[in-house]
């Protein structure tokens, strides 16, 4: 039989020792991976607040410009989202700011904002589908007449 030599293996200390630093590299790591996953969820959440000011900004040019401030709530994605779309008159005439800032319905925090210009001159025409301003649009054309018919009468003879 062979001799055991003193210094093969490790002690008990050592092992200690490196089951710690391993656990403490675990933890760490465990911490990245939740921070990256929360992260996650939250750009997936600033990216269908996007949509929604996207939205208000296209669905803000639709209809004739009226300055002041416009509250309304949205959808996204199964997220509710709270819009306000402030339009504000600039230096120039018939030229609009428009500022919508997007946040969730259960927070106060802006999620995301866009700023959008817009020109509404006077002559514009309506939106289709859009609800016409009955003081602007002028009386609809009485029916014409009806067109004279061809043939000519009959005396009531047969011939």
């Amino acid at each position: 039989m062979r001799a055991r030599a003193a210094d093969e293996g490790f002690t008990l200390v050592e092992v200690l020792v490196s089951l710690a630093i391993f656990s403490l590299a675990i933890v760490g790591l465990n911490r990245a991976a939740t921070l990256a996953v929360s992260g996650t969820a939250d750009l997936q959440v600033k990216t269908h607040a996007g949509f929604v000011a996207d939205n208000a900004v296209v669905l803000s040019r639709l209809d004739p410009v009226e300055t002041g401030t416009e509250r309304s709530e949205a959808e996204s994605g199964g997220l509710d989202f709270d819009v306000v779309v402030e339009t504000a008159a600039t230096q120039q005439a018939d030229f609009y700011e428009v500022v919508v800032r997007v946040s969730r319905r259960d927070g106060d925090r802006v999620l995301t904002q866009r700023r959008a210009f817009r020109y509404d001159p006077p002559d514009r025409p309506a939106a289709p589908g859009s609800t016409p301003d009955p003081a602007s649009d002028p009386a609809p054309d009485p029916a014409p007449d009806p067109a004279p018919d061809p043939t000519p009468p009959s005396d009531g003879a047969d011939e």
